[in-house]
């Protein structure tokens, strides 16, 4: 017998206290509108809150507010992940216009719903006197405007897009010069205004067309040389536009969306350790940035994003004067470089395979830099939810004396480990037991918890 989805929502919604409802009131408005959105019982729906319980910090997909929540634009964006929805629902038609004005307004969402009403008599569930107001906001940027950050300077959001899965697609694009020359002064405040305009029109000219360029004709390569199991792990190309002198200005892409059941930190390791072997054998490219923030965790497993700082491996760089300056430049500058200068200066590297990769393109700097990532998912905000952590748990101790043995070896001339493959080999020999002693691994920018 075939079951309705309503009515198995309905059921989940009347469990007593449900994640992000329970209790009486106004949360019974909160479960007539979730009744009316839901078709069904969502795949993540332990990632749902109503505004009041997400003082935990915790981001989520999912957040429903009401009557007396203060939720303006500024304070919902941290609570929500990419992509993540807004919620606003109300008896008073007019409060719920003035709420939909404030994110209508935003460049940061898109009103994906306009005000709707709903009573009991559309859904058969709650009070027979029961009718409300809602609009629906999604989360579209990725970063907000007014913030100070190293990460994302692409103009980056999700856009409306029928032939991608979900209705939404990904849209990178070279940002316009007072975009750069805005986030350039942000993020450095004591550089004069002739060089924030200058490096400002270098990116937007030179930096950003050239490596948009370059991500756009890697993820080609990805999806011709990845086994098909790894088809949802990596973002593929659906569009792109080019300029008059043939560089990508505009990419469009399928959207990983952060989603799923919690997986375990071991878990978190192993597959992103699969995904850097086939990423190096059988892709032949090397991130050289692999920075938990271009990690994603979804219900199809961990996946990897940003290749735009990639190279061949055994790429000839010296080919392209232009390329091999914004290389030079880019190692330079790199917060990757910075954490592994910083460890072999401070004796917690002495592996020969790390010490000899410092400023150059190697699969090597790849390795160091997730074998130090896999000890803390956390340091991504986003993870929260969908990666299980626990800095004293056993397995958080058993990787990190891992770690310490893969960076520091006792004899530098038989490493643990040379490659993602031995990686791969050393997590699957892991036991969850206690290991005899294992302090915790050194703490860095790359390990440090925002």
């Amino acid at each position: 017998m075939r079951i309705d989805p309503k009515s198995r929502l309905r059921r989940w919604l009347s469990k007593g206290s449900w994640a992000p409802f329970g209790g009486a009131g106004r949360d019974r408005d909160l479960e007539l509108v979730a009744a009316r959105i839901f078709d069904e019982l969502p795949a993540d729906h332990t990632s749902i809150r109503k505004w009041d319980e997400h003082g935990s910090g915790r981001m989520v997909s999912c957040l429903f507010a009401t009557s007396g929540d203060a939720c303006a634009p500024d304070q919902v964006f941290p609570l929500l992940r990419w992509g993540g929805q807004l919620i606003f629902v109300s008896k008073r038609h007019r409060e719920v216009e003035r709420a939909q004005r404030f994110f209508g307004a935003s460049d940061e969402f898109l009103l994906e719903t306009p005000v709707q009403c709903v009573t009991a008599a559309d859904n058969r569930f709650g009070r027979p006197d029961t009718k409300c107001h809602y609009f629906v906001a999604r989360k579209t940027s990725l970063t907000q405007r007014k913030q100070a950050s190293d990460r994302h300077t692409y103009d980056v959001r999700l856009v409306p897009d029928a032939a991608a899965a979900g209705g939404f697609a990904v849209l990178k694009q070279v940002p316009t010069h007072a975009q750069a020359a805005e986030r350039l002064a942000r993020n450095f405040p004591k550089t004069p205004a002739i060089q924030i305009e200058t490096a400002a029109q270098k990116l937007v000219a030179k930096v950003f067309p050239l490596f948009l360029t370059r991500e756009t004709a890697f993820l080609k390569i990805i999806e011709r040389r990845r086994p098909e199991t790894f088809s949802d792990r990596f973002p593929s190309v659906l569009h792109h536009e080019t300029d008059e002198r043939g560089f990508v200005r505009r990419l469009t892409l399928r959207w990983l969306r952060p989603s799923g059941r919690p997986i375990s930190q071991l878990a978190f390791a192993r597959q992103g350790t699969e995904l850097l072997r086939m990423l190096h054998e059988q892709v032949g490219l090397i991130h050289m940035d692999l920075r938990l923030d271009n990690f994603v965790v979804s219900e199809k497993g961990v996946g990897l994003v940003d290749f735009g700082s990639a190279v061949r491996v055994g790429e000839d760089i010296n080919r392209n004067p232009l390329l091999r300056t914004l290389l030079v430049e880019m190692l330079a500058a790199s917060a990757v470089q910075e954490d592994l200068r910083r460890y072999v200066d401070e004796g917690k590297v002495t592996a020969p395979l790390f010490v000899n990769c410092q400023k150059k393109l190697d699969q090597a700097v790849d390795l160091f830099t997730f074998v130090v990532q896999m000890n803390n998912p956390l340091v991504n905000p986003d993870f929260a939810g969908l990666v299980a952590y626990s800095r004293g748990s056993n397995e958080a101790l058993l990787l990190a004396r891992l770690t310490r043995n893969i960076l520091q070896p006792h004899d530098p001339h038989r490493p643990v480990c040379r490659s993602a493959a031995d990686l791969a080999a050393a997590l699957g020999r892991l036991q969850l037991t206690p290991p005899a002693s294992a302090d915790p691994p050194p703490r860095t920018s790359a390990t440090e918890p925002r």
